[in-house]
């Protein structure tokens, strides 16, 4: 062990100090580091929508392939990350240790098979998305060169989940920001400056992902509890397994709002270029209310491993709630300033274009709605994965984009035309929200019971 005077410190603050101070504390910098992703994210689709309506249309067109790609990093990584924070709590760093250099490996490998598949069927996986002839060679410049960042952003997520396992969150944090400062400088550089289009905003993003990941590595040698070793790479396939199961919530999750986009992004080409960049400029939208509140998970995660760890299931329990009242407080009000001011931000990106503000402008209030009540199953949700329970974290995952949106995106549009299109993320957000509730309240009443006397 590196530290371990210091381990012994952060574990007595994790299991004693008040859970509120705690998630305060660790939330900042994750929702501060999760918003600079999230802001980068608008910078190109603000960028690109500055070369065409349909440049714009690719950006939403490659999300499928960004998010498969975000899949398989988080799998590792939160499974990972939950093992870490268990095993830190329970005293075990060499576990701990195993944890993290084994996701690392597995992460590496997965996504360099996406890197090679990716390459080969491109085009049609591009056309499978919902690209449409005029958006195609766009989408094309653009996932090419994003694709070679796979394995960098990938071993990215596992080292910025590491970190968060040990309540490490500010250096997640620099970490994260200085890809994202630097992805935001160089957008119109690499677009505008150099004249490169479409394909400068994806080198960007490329650039800015290596930048991070090296910050990331020099942090996690010189500041973490945690050791990697190569001697830590497991070479039993359980264990790879172990981890899997744990961070299966998140690559179902991930891989459900992948296919998700799929079929949105195919139901609204019907309607043209037009549609699709409003989804997709709507979409980055949405993510900085998501990123908030997961900014918000991820520093309730390591405080309710560490107390389940430990065995102190009340405080799991207050933590759970701490979260959930901040998570709906932020997202309330953030919801409202969305529904009210809609016109005025969709304008930002395509002032130009009536038909994007018009479908962009209802779509983001529709949107609102949904945001106003999904924290209740991202909490409940994170709250599953942290404690080891992989079925529920797993089923949890599935509903907001696998039960609910896929059959209502399929479904709404036949009824309602573009609208249906719009409606089915607020209300697969709320009926997901919806369906947690039974799983929270169980689980709730069965760590009270279990907590020692």
């Amino acid at each position: 062990m590196k530290n371990g005077d210091n381990q012994q410190v952060i574990q007595q603050r994790m299991t004693t100090r008040p859970v509120s101070r705690l998630i305060n504390r660790l939330a900042v910098p994750s929702i501060i580091g999760m918003l600079t992703t999230a802001i980068y994210n608008m910078a190109d689709t603000y960028f690109v929508s500055m070369i065409s309506t349909s440049a714009s249309a690719a950006v939403g067109i490659s999300l499928p392939l960004a998010t498969i790609i975000q899949a398989a990093g988080f799998m590792f990584a939160m499974g990972a990350g939950s093992l870490i924070s268990r095993s830190l709590g329970a005293k075990n760093v060499r576990k701990a240790d195993d944890a993290f250099a084994t996701a690392l490996a597995g992460v590496a490998v997965l996504t360099m098979l996406i890197l090679i598949f990716g390459q080969l069927f491109l085009t049609p996986m591009l056309r499978l998305f919902g690209a449409t002839d005029t958006a195609l060679p766009y989408a094309q410049s653009y996932a090419r060169i994003l694709l070679f960042g796979a394995p960098v952003l990938g071993m990215s997520f596992v080292f910025n989940h590491s970190l968060r396992a040990q309540s490490r969150n500010i250096l997640s944090m620099i970490g994260l920001m200085t890809g994202g400062i630097l992805n935001i400088v160089l957008d119109p550089v690499f677009i505008f400056g150099l004249d490169l289009g479409i394909a400068g905003a994806a080198w960007a993003t490329v650039i800015s992902q290596i930048v991070s990941l090296s910050v990331l590595i020099w942090m996690m040698h010189y500041k973490s509890e945690l050791t990697f070793r190569l001697s830590g790479v497991s070479r039993r396939m359980r264990d790879y397994l172990e981890i899997a199961k744990i961070g299966a919530a998140s690559l179902l999750r991930q891989l459900l709002a992948s296919l998700a986009v799929l079929i949105q992004n195919n139901q609204a080409a019907v309607y043209g270029d037009s549609a699709l960049a409003a989804i997709a400029i709507v979409g980055r939208m949405a993510l900085l209310v998501l990123s908030i509140a997961f900014g918000i998970g991820l520093g309730f995660q390591p405080v309710a491993g560490y107390n389940y760890g430990a065995g102190l299931y009340k405080r799991v329990a207050d933590a759970w709630r701490y979260a959930y009242i901040l998570m709906t407080s932020i997202a309330g009000v953030l919801a409202v300033v969305f529904f009210i001011f809609s016109p005025s931000l969709l304008a930002l990106f395509r002032p130009d274009d009536a038909a994007v503000l018009e479908i962009g402008t209802r779509s983001l209030r529709l949107h609102a709605v949904g945001m106003a009540v999904m924290p209740f199953q991202i909490t409940t949700n994170m709250l599953m994965q942290s404690t080891g329970r992989a079925r529920e974290a797993a089923f949890l995952s599935t509903t907001r984009q696998g039960v609910f949106f896929i059959p209502l995106i399929l479904i709404l549009p036949q009824l309602f035309g573009l609208l249906g299109v719009q409606l089915a993320q607020p209300i697969s957000d709320v009926l997901a929200s919806l369906a947690a509730i039974p799983l929270l309240i169980g689980y709730i009443r069965k760590l009270r019971r279990n907590q020692p006397r």
